[in-house]
């Protein structure tokens, strides 16, 4: 890999490790649904103006838009919400690599290799671990389940991009924002009401605005950017393992910025999921 790609590949890691931190800080003055709309309303104006749309089919852009746009990051988010926290949801999220695995064994027929059986039972242990070998506080049921379901709808998402075997990236997060921003308005609107959404936003403060633009445009649009440049120059198995290096990132950035300490038996688990996922990323180099 070139110095400059090295570069660009660093700048990606700490700009999606970050984003569960931004995130974390921002759901304190947002609700969940509400930030997830604007987010995306943000992500496609006016970007839609100066971006053309992907050479793929409406059904392709609506697939991409509900799965990866939608309902990664409303269930993310949600999780974020209901306590989940920053540096674990980034690692859990990581189970999407799996989900897409398995998913496309079963859709694509897709051999699935024994290092990925091995990775998937690994990581399964690990996030067993990170569960019973810490309090409620730090890991809950309902967070736990909410972040896996994310890492599911990514994972969907993936099967979507593979089908489509779409050129540019950015142009498909652009183009795919159209989607989420009214359902997520609607569930705002129908779950967390008129009265928070208007205190809310009445009582916003720089902070939470700087954190949506850190989300939008580092986060979303620098990040994903320079992840299809990578993309168009790399083989996937090449550049896959970049995205490890953020759950690792992200954990040391909670523990410094959000005070996230883990139990000993956690931090085991988080190991023994690490090395589910190197077991995978070998998988895919032989």
């Amino acid at each position: 890999m070139q110095p400059i790609d090295r570069l660009f590949a660093t700048a990606i890691v700490l700009a999606w490790s970050f984003n569960f931190i931004v995130a974390k800080y921002v759901l304190q003055e947002l609700p969940p649904f509400l930030l997830g709309g604007i987010r995306f309303v943000l992500v496609v104006f006016p970007a839609i103006f100066f971006v053309p749309r992907p050479k793929l089919p409406w059904r392709i852009i609506l697939y991409y838009g509900l799965t990866i746009s939608l309902g990664q990051f409303g269930l993310l988010f949600l999780a974020l919400h209901v306590g989940m926290p920053a540096g674990l949801a980034s690692l859990v999220l990581q189970t999407g690599v799996f989900f897409t695995v398995i998913l496309s064994a079963f859709l694509l027929r897709e051999k699935l290799r024994r290092g990925s059986i091995l990775g998937i039972m690994l990581a399964f242990c690990g996030l067993l671990l990170c569960y019973y070998g810490g309090t409620p506080e730090q890991m809950s049921r309902m967070g736990l389940i909410l972040t896996l379901l994310a890492a599911l709808s990514w994972a969907v998402g993936n099967i979507v991009l593979k089908r489509a075997q779409a050129a540019s990236m950015i142009s498909l997060v652009v183009w795919g924002g159209l989607v989420p921003p009214l359902p997520f308005f609607l569930l705002s609107l129908w779950l967390e009401g008129p009265a928070l959404i208007s205190q809310s936003l009445l009582n916003i403060t720089w902070v939470s605005v700087a954190s949506l633009f850190y989300l939008v445009f580092i986060a979303t649009g620098l990040a994903y950017a320079l992840w299809g440049l990578l993309y168009s120059r790399y083989a996937i198995s090449r550049i896959t393992p970049i995205t490890l290096y953020v759950p690792v990132v992200s954990m040391l950035l909670a523990y410094v910025f959000l005070n996230e300490i883990l139990e000993p038996l956690q931090w085991l688990g988080v190991l023994i999921v690490f090395a589910g996922l190197y077991a995978h990323t070998q998988a895919l180099r032989g």
